[in-house]
């Protein structure tokens, strides 16, 4: 078995010599909750991380859209505000706001691994270039190639930095461009898989199970009922 490039583990789930292997209470100081590595399914990837890389370039391209066409250049204020620690990328005369230059980072970004995925497949790629023989950068294009080729990079030896890139620029994307959803997370146990791992995303008409091992959806309608049922 090759486990997941992560360091995932399975829930509930033990090596032979871990102290929790055997069926006792889980209250006690210390609890392991699941050490059992999780296995590759795809590459180098679990389940969960390629659902969640796959889902970051699905959602890069949209989000930089909505970045890229504000017209005063300025971030989304909870983005701007959110880490101290950042350094500020430098403004340049093609880049001359903060919004624009993470377009363009996003563009140099995707560009690269681009670039490194047809080297290593040994063919073209999605490139064009102007009568100059410039490469001409479309991101929509470059992402939609890199998601073709996403079994490639899983199973590259580069897939662990791929995917953690990936999901990372999604992350801050979405945040710029104020798609973030709060979260409410429930007081209640999921009834499929026991755990208290339920959320409601706010306005959403779905409530998710967030146990990677379970994953379950159900709409409002379901989960009401199957709540009502638990409590009788």
């Amino acid at each position: 078995m090759t486990p997941c490039i992560f360091g995932c583990t399975l829930r509930n789930r033990h090596t032979t010599n871990c102290p929790c292997a055997d069926q006792h209470l889980d209250e006690h100081p210390g609890h392991c909750k699941g050490c059992l590595p999780r296995p590759a399914a795809i590459g180098y990837w679990c389940q969960h991380h390629w659902d969640r890389a796959l889902d970051a370039l699905i959602d890069i391209p949209q989000h930089t859209l909505v970045i890229a066409a504000v017209t005063d250049g300025h971030l989304n204020r909870h983005a701007a505000g959110g880490d101290n620690t950042r350094r500020s990328t430098k403004v340049h005369q093609g880049s001359p706001s903060p919004a624009w230059d993470a377009a363009d980072e996003i563009l140099l970004w995707a560009h690269a691994w681009a670039e490194a995925v047809a080297d290593l497949l040994q063919h073209a790629g999605p490139f064009t270039y102007t009568t100059a023989g410039i490469p001409m950068r479309n991101l929509t294009r470059t992402v939609d190639y890199l998601r073709i080729q996403l079994e490639t990079i899983a199973a590259a030896d580069f897939a662990q930095d791929f995917a953690a890139e990936a999901i990372g620029h999604a992350k801050r994307l979405e945040l710029m461009a104020g798609a973030d959803l709060l979260e409410h997370r429930l007081k209640a146990r999921c009834p499929s898989c026991n755990q208290f791992t339920l959320v409601r995303a706010d306005g959403a008409d779905r409530v998710d199970c967030k146990n990677r091992d379970c994953a379950r959806v159900w709409s409002e309608a379901e989960y009401a009922t199957l709540a009502h049922v638990a409590a009788s």
